[in-house]
């Protein structure tokens, strides 16, 4: 199937069911978009005003707090890191369900969106949890061994192992990137067609095998959405942001974090709920764009197996 049918396909399924949008921000393959950087007075006007400035008092409060409820500041990043990745995972499973349903013509109503979500939240949580290990063991083995080096070695140990580091760094963001794709359809057939995690990322690798152009040409137009994606909210960010500019500079300028939040409330208020809006609907398409893909690289290897004899 071309590459134009199947954006046209997530782009009619995108613009026709709204509902979408909530699955694919829930899911967090919506972007929030923007920079939400400033431009601002220089460093040394900044300078000029901390000494002195109200700010700074309110500055070390806030530091002891922070330093005194340092457990319960833990405590509460990771049940709220629990809670996201639940969530994500029940919808995730929903959406890739009714993106497939809804193009086909099927109803796809709350209670299949629950069912679908449910038979995959454990295959697709494992997943993740595989996709985590083998991608977080690289970076915590090499921060052991750059401590270790500079426990042993001193000063001049951790540059070396910085060095090192750096060159590892950069193999892995490599592999990270090859491996994206892998990562990606995979979760569709973890979801769709009901498999286990390591037997899903052995479909996939075999789906890649017998298609390696197509899925390179699948990564490629979708990194071209997202730098499109990227242009679109920097855009809409630096519009609705140019209003507050002058406020926000002033404050800045001054080192006053309250008139810095009094500048900034207003603008983030029109700001955030703006951005969450237009990632939800990128991110729908951009999921839908994956999933129709994968589906199609499916076809396409079915119709490349001779067919069988009676």
């Amino acid at each position: 199937m071309p590459q134009e049918e199947l954006l046209n396909r997530a782009f009619q399924l995108t613009r026709r069911h709204p509902v979408l949008w909530l699955l694919a921000l829930l899911a967090g393959e919506g972007a929030s978009g923007g920079s939400y950087s400033s431009s601002g007075g220089s460093f040394s006007r900044v300078q000029q005003h901390s000494a002195g400035s109200p700010a700074t008092p309110l500055l070390t409060a806030i530091g002891a707090w922070l330093l005194s409820n340092w457990t319960l500041l833990a405590i509460g990043i990771s049940i709220s890191l629990a809670l996201g990745l639940v969530v994500s995972c029940l919808a995730a499973g929903a959406l890739y369900r009714a993106q497939e349903a809804l193009d086909s013509g099927a109803n796809f109503g709350a209670g299949a969106a629950w069912a679908a979500a449910r038979l995959s939240f454990w295959r697709l949580l494992g997943l993740r949890f595989l996709t985590a290990l083998a991608f977080g063991a690289p970076y915590l083995l090499l921060g052991v061994l750059t401590f270790l080096m500079f426990l042993a070695g001193g000063r001049f140990a951790l540059v070396v192992a910085l060095l090192i580091d750096a060159s590892f760094l950069v193999f892995l963001t490599i592999l990270t990137v090859l491996a994206w794709p892998v990562l990606t359809f995979a979760a569709r057939v973890v979801v769709l067609d009901g498999q286990r995690p390591v037997a899903a990322l052995r479909s996939t690798l075999r789906l890649i095998g017998h298609a390696p152009g197509r899925v390179l040409l699948t990564a490629a137009i979708a990194i071209g959405l997202g730098i499109a994606v990227g242009v679109v909210f920097s855009l809409v960010d630096a519009v609705l942001t140019l209003p507050f500019a002058s406020s926000l500079l002033d404050a800045a300028g001054a080192f006053d974090l309250e008139r810095i939040w009094h500048a900034a409330f207003p603008l983030l208020v029109i700001l955030v709920p703006v951005s969450l809006l237009l990632g939800a609907v990128a991110g729908s398409f951009y999921s839908a764009y994956w999933t129709f893909s994968f589906r199609n690289l499916g076809i396409e290897q079915a119709s490349l197996r001779p067919a069988r004899t009676p």
